[in-house]
């Protein structure tokens, strides 16, 4: 027996070997799982590794694409009993890289601080590995990298224990829940000590406990390997009268990302900083009274760092100073604003960008309205001072206000009083009857627009709408539909006012005071009186709110005296779909159904069972809705 496992791992290590002789060599490498694993292989102690197309409780899909990696099986949401597994990658051969980069996409949904997933390399074909990056690492490469630094079963790989772990559920009795990924994750790590390296394997580690593995596990995807991208270098600077402030930007920001920066002003160093930005202000003040300073200026900053080459931004700034006068709008909403830039040292920029104001680039801009604008002064070097920003104002804009009477019963009794505020007095009326005063009388029902003109020749119109009065007043009350029932609103309408009899025209065609039966909808009744002044009125009928419900007991006892006998759910009556498992302590399926109105009476395969805390997890939806998802905890009492 021992011999044979010898040679099984003799002839194992020969065929890994040959095949991972031919290293991968051509960079960037991208590996989205799609066509192939892209041999990447699993392997370890009860390694339950799959590739393919994940359909999970939490991780539902994979991160790009159908196909992706996941512990625990494709579907399952439990990984093995002490499992101590990985994936390994194809050999990479990075003979001709300076600073190896990788990221991917991970989801991670396990028992928080015992279970989860690590990523290591080997330069030795397999024979020692070490972690890619730490917990506390920080990288200017480095994104969502190891979120645990103790996790207590990878330590059958490792010493150092850091790696992703935690999940989306809360603790439940000892399995320890929170720090879950909840979505896809795109972790990325630079890797500058695997630079010139020939043979390089990376590998997935997964570790588990014998208890709480009800988690979907670790899963990963959408592999990706170059040189580390190149940063963000520039630098930033404002210009105020002869004082030029220059600072450096470096994105994004991390301990390794740059190491030293330095400033040169007209090809002089000025300044060094190591590991940091620096602030540097230099006054460029005439040589001498009548003077002119020497422009343009040129500004070059050299960066050096770990993850990424040594780059020189090198650029030219001018000098300007000028002065904003604005005018506002002569009218509330009128456009006929202007503002007006002065240079008062005689260096004028090539380029004016006034905000809001498309196509004006000189140094009047017109046709302004009330508003909030800014303007940038740019030369042919992109060099920019400080926005300057103004603000234009509109004057009180005309308010035509009114008091309105109703003109009642068709006699001609209604009237309109202009209530003017705002521009400025004394005010022009002009009303469509052809009136010029402020108010206007003996008015049937109906609409009358009024312009109003101030004394700076801004006008403003409005209508004015005189109401119908009858006289009557009506009250409407109604019930609405019952819940579960069909045509039970009522609606009664009682009037007030007038000469009776009155006579009642619904638009459902009854013609008494009360309607019964009705369906949902609006209904509208005119009462009308002898004297053949009427008034309408309206009202909706709708239907009851009727919630809908499922309730699942948390205890149940099984002992044959009647009372709380069987498990199962209370529920609304428009519950669609349903489905239901309960298991055991151990994981074992002990009950399952798809019909509601089933119950388990503690019995499995004809035994009953235990007193204990049993998992159920049920699928169901109500009519019209969305399928929802379920779970708790179940106690036998016996």
């Amino acid at each position: 027996m021992i011999l044979r496992i010898f040679l099984f791992l003799a002839i194992s290590h020969y065929y890994l070997f040959s095949v991972q002789a031919q290293c991968i060599t051509s960079f960037p490498y991208s590996e989205d799982f799609e066509a192939s694993n892209g041999n990447w292989v699993s392997g370890g102690t009860g390694d339950d590794w799959a590739w393919g197309a994940v359909s999970k409780g939490y991780i539902q899909t994979a991160a790009s694409g159908s196909n992706c990696w996941v512990t625990g099986g494709l579907t399952n949401s439990f990984y093995n009993l002490g499992e101590l597994s990985y994936v390994q990658s194809p050999c990479f051969d990075f003979s001709g890289m300076q600073k190896p980069y990788i990221r991917f996409n991970i989801y991670w949904e396990t028992e928080n601080g015992y279970d989860g997933a690590g990523f290591q390399y080997s330069t030795d074909g397999g024979t020692s590995w070490q972690n890619v990056g730490a917990y506390t690492g920080v990288s200017c490469q480095n994104n969502a990298w190891f979120n645990n630094s103790n996790i207590n079963y990878l330590g059958g790989f490792t010493n150092v224990r850091h790696g992703w772990s935690g999940s989306m559920q809360q603790n439940s009795g000892g399995c320890q829940g929170g720090n879950g990924s909840g979505r896809w994750i795109n972790a990325s790590q630079c890797m500058p000590y695997l630079a010139g390296q020939s043979n390089v394997l990376f590998r997935f580690i997964f570790g588990a406990g014998t208890q709480c593995n009800d988690y979907d596990g670790f899963a990963f995807d959408d592999v990706y390997i170059s040189e580390a991208p190149a940063g963000n270098f520039d630098f930033t600077y404002a210009c105020a009268g002869e004082v030029i402030t220059i600072t450096p930007q470096i994105q994004p920001i991390g301990y390794d990302c740059y190491d030293s920066t330095f400033v040169y002003i007209d090809g002089v160093l000025e300044s060094s900083g190591a590991a940091g930005i620096i602030t540097y202000a230099r006054n460029l003040a005439l040589p001498s009274p009548g003077m002119s300073p020497t422009f343009p200026h040129t500004i070059a900053i050299r960066y050096k760092g770990l993850c990424h080459n040594e780059v020189t931004v090198t650029k030219r700034i001018p000098d300007f100073a000028y002065n904003i006068s604005a005018t506002s709008p002569t009218c509330a909403g009128a456009s006929d604003g202007q503002a007006v830039i002065t240079f008062t040292n005689g260096n004028i920029p090539r380029n004016i960008t006034w905000s809001s104001v498309p196509g004006q680039q000189n140094d009047t801009a017109y046709n302004l309205h009330a508003a909030i604008y800014t303007v940038r002064l740019i030369d042919s070097f992109n060099c920019e001072l400080p926005a300057d920003t103004f603000v234009l104002n509109d004057p009180p804009p005309i308010d035509a206000g009114f008091t309105i009477t109703a003109d009642t019963c068709n006699a001609l009794t209604g009237s309109v009083l202009s209530v003017t505020t705002g521009g400025a007095a004394p005010y022009q009326y002009n009303w469509s009857n052809g009136s010029t005063t402020s108010a206007i009388t003996a008015l049937a029902q109906g609409d009358y627009q009024l312009t109003i003109t101030d004394a700076n020749s801004c006008s403003v119109s409005a209508v004015a709408t005189v109401p119908y009065e009858s006289g009557i007043m009506l009250a409407l009350v109604g019930s609405n539909i019952a819940c579960r029932t069909t045509n039970s609103g009522e609606i009664t309408v009682t009037p007030q006012g007038g000469t009776q009899p009155y006579t009642y025209a619904w638009s459902n065609a009854a013609a008494s005071p009360a309607v019964r039966n009705l369906s949902e909808g609006i209904y509208t009744v005119t009462v009308t009186d002898v004297g053949s002044c009427s008034a309408t009125g309206s009202l909706a009928i709708t239907t009851d709110y009727c919630p809908s419900f499922i309730y699942f007991p948390t205890a149940f006892s099984p002992n044959g005296d009647g009372i709380n006998d069987v498990f199962r759910p209370k529920y609304s009556d428009d519950l669609d779909k349903y489905s239901i498992q309960i298991y055991n302590r151990w994981g074992e399926l002990v009950f399952e159904s798809n019909d509601v109105r089933d119950s388990w009476d503690g019995f499995f395969r004809g035994v009953k069972q235990p007193l204990s805390v049993y998992t159920w997890s049920a699928r169901f939806s109500f009519i019209g809705g969305k399928g929802q998802t379920q779970a708790g905890n179940l106690t036998l009492v016996r």
